[in-house]
């Protein structure tokens, strides 16, 4: 089992998008500067349709996870690096999964987290599962490694971060016990 549920972090992303999709609170075919207007070129002008189906363009990443990066950062900088792929081709990027996790909070006006637990955790009724847990650090969390070396907590690097964890929001940094991450996995392979 990884470190937190990071592939799978794309899957409540989609299901976050299409909620508010759904609601008639996000249009797919509208770029992004529609619900983040100080994004600057390439990324103003990508649509949430393309950074769902990661055929934006967009680089993979910019920057380490774990590096501070402030929401400021992550519009400035990597929304105005240039394209790295042609638009339409298919080019995973948790760049353009750090900018639709901005939409849902914009959107939605809440903290990321707290939109996330609303929109997909509740109505799977999940419960120990998040991106930090300063108010329950004895949780039973599944342990990522690399090779035979366990890996820190993921939620505990990620309150290092101090809220600038923008490397890493929206494209994967969840952590849950491992009955937990059975119900999401199922919860988002068998959903409506």
């Amino acid at each position: 089992i990884g470190a937190g549920l990071a592939g799978k972090a794309q899957g409540q992303r989609e299901r976050q998008c299409l909620e508010l999709v759904a609601q008639g609170k996000v249009a797919v075919h509208e770029p992004l500067s529609r619900y983040v207007p100080e994004a600057p070129e390439p990324g103003a002008s990508r649509t949430i349709a393309q950074l769902l189906a990661h055929g934006s363009g967009l680089l993979d990443v910019c920057g380490d996870d774990f590096d501070p990066m402030p929401e400021t950062k992550l519009i400035a900088d990597c929304l105005a690096r240039p394209l790295a792929h042609p638009v339409g081709e298919d080019h995973y990027s948790n760049t353009g999964y750090s900018a639709l996790a901005l939409v849902v909070q914009r959107v939605t006006g809440k903290p990321w987290e707290e939109a996330v637990r609303e929109l997909v955790w509740q109505p799977l009724g999940l419960e120990d599962i998040g991106f930090t847990f300063a108010d329950r650090p004895e949780m039973p969390f599944a342990h990522g490694y690399i090779g035979e070396n366990e890996q820190p907590l993921i939620s505990q690097s990620i309150a290092r971060l101090d809220g600038d964890d923008w490397g890493l929001r929206g494209n994967g940094g969840i952590q849950a016990s491992c009955e937990t991450m059975i119900a999401f996995l199922n919860g988002l392979l068998h959903q409506d």
